[in-house]
């Protein structure tokens, strides 16, 4: 043996591979054996019609389907109480009552009214007295004097306006000629000719400006052309204006007059305008120069002066122009609101002399309805003197007591409802699936026997939020009442989301998915088959097939792997034994490969 160990030991890689060939060969030997030594059993089930029924399920609390504080409407003192814990109750059955004493001789002054007023109504339903007519008919007479005074004071207004204009343009264009000179004229080159001679004033003065500083010649440029801008447009408005008014006179039409006034105050302010903006322009250029203790030329300082009497001027003429326009608008507003009360007065006469006054009866019956009304009021505050049962259910709890001193609102029950409900808390994923109408079933720790139904009456629009998980309540109302079940119980509530009945289904285990395809696995000949399916409803366990397996088939739901006796594989009887002896059988199963591989090494 010594002498066989050395000589493998010598020829140990060609050894080597021997022996692993002759491994491989015994293992995949052995492996053909050990299959036949085991066997593959199928679990199934038959294909048949029957339900498929898909749930939510959830756990919560019994409530009252309503449930109300009783509270006072009115402060008093308690006088009558006819309620205790655990009474039924009807709708408006009264079960307190307070002092009610002001509130009956409010209602008693309320009803005395009443009856006065329905005796002035008769009396304004009357034919109408003599002094009444003439009353109205001297009312009639005030109107129409309004209106021809109101119609005299226009005429005189349009006078006014004219005179207004005329006004205006005796002094527009020496304006707007003046405003002319002070930006184009040569005056200020003329007198300082150290500026310029021959050159517009406007050049006149940027010629003051050092070329070096930009931003002082910017600024002042900036102003110049705002000047320059707003005289444009003052003097196009001007000479569009004046040629209206040369156009006009004294007996235009009132359409032309109010054409051309409405025309002047717009040229007047744009020349209002253009005076303040060339007065701006002056005083940018003598602050500059100001500041510098430069000499403010003479021609400027009169320009300035000038400028500030045609704004003045200007503004004086707007605020005459603008009165005119008020004082002919109050005048046409006058004759309007004259005529209309010439046709109220004609009106109300007619009605007197037809035997009433329609607006004395309108009033009169305005005035009877106010008192019926208060009456009403009179009568709902007598009846807040009362708490009532807003509804029939039963007394949950009531504190109050004859001789109590209550204040308006004060709570002294509490009503519920005989009718239950189950309030349920689900998780998003369940509580999206879960619609009003659909059908529960109800159970309840407190009540082992009892199981009741019940339908889905509200789902929270809006979730609540809890350490990041979103809920949202269900209310199920009952189908049935139960005295055993009271609110506050622990209740546990089984909504069905679907439910077909009669058709052919599987249990959902033996559905699989390959490639977007669903399919089972159909025992023929005792070897699965693989069958696409078309699926309808996913129930809760089992699963509706709309085709591609019969009624009666054998569906695959499991299989497993089981070992054959010893008797099973040689053909006679005797138990299947599992060898851990040595030598070169299957891994696991005694074999010495790592033996033998130590010692080639």
């Amino acid at each position: 043996m010594r002498i066989s160990l050395e000589l493998i030991k010598k020829h140990r890689w060609s050894t080597g591979i021997t022996v692993l060939v002759i491994i491989g060969a015994v293992y995949f030997g052995w492996s053909k054996y050990a299959a036949s030594q085991t066997s593959i059993q199928y679990a199934t089930t038959t294909v048949s019609k029957g339900a498929v029924s898909a749930t939510v399920s959830g756990t919560g609390q019994v409530a009252a389907s309503s449930q109300v504080d009783l509270k006072t409407k009115t402060a008093g003192d308690v006088v009558y109480v006819k309620a205790k814990s655990g009474d039924k109750v009807t709708t408006s059955t009264v079960l307190l009552s307070v002092d009610a004493s002001d509130a009956l001789k409010a209602l008693r002054d309320a009803e005395a009214n009443y009856e006065l007023s329905k005796l002035s109504l008769a009396k304004t339903e009357a034919a109408a007295d003599p002094l009444t007519l003439l009353q109205s008919e001297n009312s009639l007479a005030q109107a129409e004097e309004s209106k021809t005074k109101a119609e005299d004071n226009i005429k005189k207004a349009y006078e006014d306006a004219y005179n207004s204009l005329t006004a205006a343009f005796l002094d527009m264009p020496t304006v707007i000629t003046a405003l002319h000179d002070i930006l184009y004229s040569y005056d200020i080159g003329t007198n300082e000719i150290i500026v310029g001679h021959g050159v517009w004033n406007t050049d006149a003065l940027l010629n003051t400006f050092s070329q070096d500083n930009d931003s002082e010649l910017a600024n002042f440029v900036k102003f110049k052309t705002k000047a320059e801008s707003d005289y444009t447009t003052a003097r196009a408005l001007f000479d569009a204006n004046f040629e209206s008014y040369r156009n006009s006179n004294r007996y235009s039409d009132n359409g032309t007059v109010e054409n051309l006034l409405a025309e002047t105050v717009n040229t007047v302010k744009s020349m209002a305008q253009a005076a303040k903006s060339q007065s701006n322009y002056l005083d940018a250029w003598v602050d500059n120069r100001t500041s510098k203790d430069y000499a403010v030329f003479a021609t400027v300082s009169q320009y300035q002066t000038s400028l500030g009497s045609y704004i003045s001027k200007t503004n004086g003429h707007v605020s005459s122009l603008m009165s005119v326009v008020r004082t002919l608008q109050d005048n046409r507003e006058s004759i309007v609101n004259a005529e209309r009360t010439i046709k109220e007065k004609t009106a109300s006469l007619a009605d007197l002399k037809a035997g009433a006054d329609e607006l004395e009866l309108a009033t009169a019956r305005l005035s009877l309805r106010q008192k019926e009304n208060s009456v009403i009021d009179a009568r709902n505050t007598l009846a807040d003197c009362s708490v009532r049962a807003p509804f029939a259910g039963v007394i949950a709890s009531f504190t109050a007591k004859k001789g109590d001193n209550l204040t308006n609102g004060a709570t002294v029950g509490v009503l519920v409802t005989e009718q239950k409900m189950a309030t349920l808390s689900l998780n998003e994923v369940d509580a999206a699936k879960v619609k009003v109408g659909q059908k529960a079933t109800l159970t309840f720790d407190a009540i082992d026997d009892l199981s009741i139904t019940g339908e889905v009456a509200e789902v929270d629009a809006i979730g609540t939020v809890s350490q990041g998980v979103v809920s949202y309540n269900v209310k199920i109302m009952f189908d049935v009442q139960d005295e055993r079940v009271k609110p506050g119980m622990s209740v546990s509530a089984s909504i069905i989301l679907s439910n077909k009945i009669g058709v052919i289904n599987v249990p959902s285990a033996a559905v699989k998915n390959s490639g977007g395809q669903s399919y089972v696995e159909v025992l023929e000949n005792d070897l699965p088959v693989k069958k696409t399916v078309e699926v309808g409803e996913v129930g809760d366990t089992t699963t509706e097939i709309i085709s591609g397996v019969n009624e009666g088939d054998k569906v695959v739901t499991g299989k497993t792997t089981v070992k054959k006796s010893s008797a099973a594989a040689s053909g006679t009887s005797g138990t299947a034994s599992k060898s851990t002896s040595g030598g070169f059988g299957p891994p696991g199963e005694g074999s010495s490969v790592q033996g033998m591989m130590r010692v080639l090494n």
